[in-house]
């Protein structure tokens, strides 16, 4: 191993002295010469993320198929082992309802939201790298709105962690199926999946807000997503205080059922339509205000 580091870094080395400043040896692909055709802000919205959003995609379903396809041989081996039952069940809660199947299945559900919850709250804060760096001048040149701007990145936002979570439902809920061989799994994995909707909609709130309002704090939403994974992933073993629990974004899912599929209804009144608001709100605030202050750069 060492003698290969070694050997690349005087590889690189002498490719460094070959090449032109700012230039790579791989010459770049002719670019375009005709106009770029978008469909108004929300068409070069959607072409701006699309590259990331594209990423996010492959990573969150690559590692949705890599857990689902271990569910049976992981459970197995957590029966094995008492103490490691009884971990899963302090970090991901009580298994008398549905079985340590079920617990575990949610389980992967909060991690996998947790990376969607990243996904859509980086593709809002673009908008704000866009002022930063100068080039949201010239789409706000053109004509557009400053409040239409940010809505359509809110919007592509949104939308991708909506279809997100969408997919781990299905995807996860069609593998949790077969490898448990409970068609209870499919609703296990769908109902832990779209019941993070509501913690979607706050955190892109609570984000938008930020970049509209304060933008130079912007990045002060990654503590809020921080705090909801460490809820998620260590709240249960630290034996947090339910109150401390509540905090966290994801911690609002609704309860499994045995069937698969909960109650809706009784779920939705509580605490996911708190976040709802809380997002709505945010939202609403951040459209409005957003053209209220100078653009700020750097």
């Amino acid at each position: 191993m060492l003698a290969a580091g070694a050997l690349l870094v005087v590889l690189a080395r002498a490719l460094h002295r070959r090449r032109e400043l700012g230039a790579g040896l791989v010459p770049e692909r002719e670019r375009r010469r005709g106009p770029l055709r978008v469909g108004g802000v929300g068409g070069w919205a959607l072409r701006e993320a699309r590259g990331a959003a594209l990423g996010w995609a492959i990573v969150v379903l690559a590692l949705t198929g890599l857990f689902g396809s271990m569910i049976s041989s992981l459970l197995r081996t957590m029966r094995e082992s008492v103490t490691t039952a009884e971990l899963l069940e302090l970090l991901a809660g009580d298994a008398s309802e549905v079985g340590l199947g079920g617990v575990f299945v949610g389980f992967l559900v909060a991690f996998l939201a947790l990376l969607v919850l990243i996904a859509a709250v980086g593709l809002v804060l673009r908008w704000r790298g866009e002022e930063a760096s100068g080039r949201l001048v010239n789409e706000l040149a053109a004509g557009a709105p400053r409040w239409r701007s940010l809505g359509a990145r809110v919007a592509v936002a949104l939308g991708v962690g909506a279809a997100l979570l969408l997919a781990v439902g299905i995807v996860l809920g069609l593998l949790a199926r077969d490898q448990l061989d409970d068609d209870a799994g499919l609703g296990w994995a769908m109902s832990a999946a779209l019941g993070q909707l509501p913690a979607l909609v706050a955190a892109v709130g609570l984000a938008a807000v930020l970049v509209a309002v304060l933008p130079r704090l912007a990045p002060l939403i990654w503590a809020v997503v921080v705090w909801t994974g460490a809820v998620a992933w260590l709240g249960g073993l630290l034996r947090l205080p339910d109150g401390l629990m509540r905090t966290g974004l994801l911690q609002h899912g609704p309860q499994l059922a045995a069937s698969g599929w909960p109650d809706w209804g009784e779920w939705l009144v509580g605490a996911p339509l708190v976040l709802l608001g809380i997002g709505a709100t945010c939202l609403a605030a951040a459209l409005v205000l957003v053209g209220r202050r100078d653009l700020r750069l750097g």
